[in-house]
């Protein structure tokens, strides 16, 4: 096992709104083509961090650039995720939230999420002896460095609930402050910009008084990064109204908004490589003077610019050849996500000890893919089953089958 690569500052995360095979043959015209190829892109991001974050030493730009890229690919699920949900919440909260509105959402959340996770977390803590209470209780993000974690890329899942617990608790609270100015689409947006203002400023004002702790990121604090999947929720909100403001009205308008998020992940990418490593470099830029600022805002500022990268994807027709991959790899990609590594490093180097890196890699691969389909199908397939039989959508639109 490479302990490197088992560090906080991998930032990986689960997807949490892959569509179900079940949901997907009853209600395919709901499934985006665009929002298959996002989520496709962004597991491939996370395989490409660890995979290929073998092959590269740990003081190398290339290793350094993986790590952004895995810091990517978890940012993009963030800003994926509160796209998609948002879209559920704006459609609760103009029929009016209520408790039984908000416990039905949470139940159907934690039906699409939680069975898989606690299944891959007993098998995790049995094959390697470590029974962490605090994974099992999602409090595994507080002094994540200080004692050995069963399930690394859990973190990101705890970012997520956190954010399905306060977000409509948050509206519903907004809702019942001002009922006649914050319903429906003015409360999710009222919210997620509350959110987005507070946890940066609070961020910054931590930061620059010297309590940023390591990298002053805050980057695994659930707490301080409720705002996450905020900016997701707001391209939602300007979908929600993209018929009234012809919004992406232009045809080409699309192709220039994932032009703009390429160019500025280029730009902060090259920025976060050399800053680690080049002290010329930070020296030249003056990094040191602007870095309390900018460190714990960048992670919003990838949330926000991968939520336009989102809202631009949105509408997207893939062709044929590209719809397939994208689609499977969508319908997988929370199961590999919570496979992956356990296959990685600890089945693959046990079952193969004797291999070269580049063989087990190459069977690490095989297996998740394997293993993925096998827990999908037989492990989140029928707990989604179940979760529309108890929990039936609220809203009636065919969107809400996309998560």
């Amino acid at each position: 096992m490479d302990a490197r690569l088992l560090s906080a500052e991998l930032s990986l995360r689960p997807d949490l709104a892959a569509a179900p095979r079940a949901v997907a043959q009853t209600q395919a015209a709901a499934r985006s083509d665009g929002l298959d190829l996002a989520r496709a892109l962004a597991i491939l991001l996370v395989c490409i961090a660890h995979f290929g974050g073998l092959f590269a030493a740990d003081t190398s730009p290339i290793f350094a650039a993986l790590i952004y890229a895995g810091n990517a690919g978890v940012e993009l699920f963030f800003s994926l995720s509160g796209f998609l949900i948002g879209r559920i919440l704006i459609r609760l909260a103009r029929d009016g939230l209520t408790a039984g509105s908000i416990g039905n959402f949470w139940a159907r959340r934690w039906l699409r999420t939680l069975p898989l996770y606690y299944v891959t977390l007993v098998v995790v803590c049995w094959w390697l002896g470590l029974w962490d209470l605090r994974s099992f209780l999602f409090v595994q993000n507080f002094g994540f460095q200080s004692r050995p974690q069963p399930m690394i890329v859990s973190w990101s899942l705890v970012m997520e609930e956190y954010f399905y617990l306060s977000f409509p608790l948050l509206m519903l609270a907004l809702s019942r402050l001002q009922p006649r100015r914050f319903n429906g689409l003015r409360c999710a947006a009222g919210v997620a910009v509350g959110l987005a203002v507070t946890c940066m400023l609070t961020r910054i004002g931590l930061n620059v008084a010297g309590l940023g702790g390591a990298d002053g990121s805050f980057h695994l604090n659930p707490l301080l990064r409720l705002d996450c999947a905020a900016y997701g929720v707001l391209a939602a909100c300007l979908w929600d109204t993209r018929r009234a403001m012809r919004l992406l009205s232009v045809p080409a308008m699309p192709a220039l908004i994932v032009v703009a998020v390429l160019l500025f992940l280029l730009l902060d990418g090259t920025l976060y490589v050399r800053a680690l490593g080049d002290a010329g470099f930070v020296r030249f830029i003056h990094y040191d003077t602007w870095k309390l600022l900018y460190v714990p805002s960048r992670d919003a500022l990838m949330n926000a610019a991968f939520a336009v990268f989102v809202l631009a994807l949105a509408e997207i027709r893939l062709g044929r050849a590209l719809r397939f991959p994208a689609r499977w790899l969508s319908r997988l990609s929370y199961s590999i996500y919570l496979v992956h590594v356990p296959v990685l490093f600890f089945l693959v180097p046990a079952v193969m000890p004797s291999a070269t890196l580049a063989g087990r890699v190459t069977a690490a691969i095989l297996a998740t893919l394997a293993l993925s389909f096998a827990t999908y199908s037989l492990i989140e397939t029928p707990f989604l089953a179940l979760r529309d039989h108890i929990f039936p959508p609220r809203a009636k639109r065919p969107a809400a089958a996309l998560v």
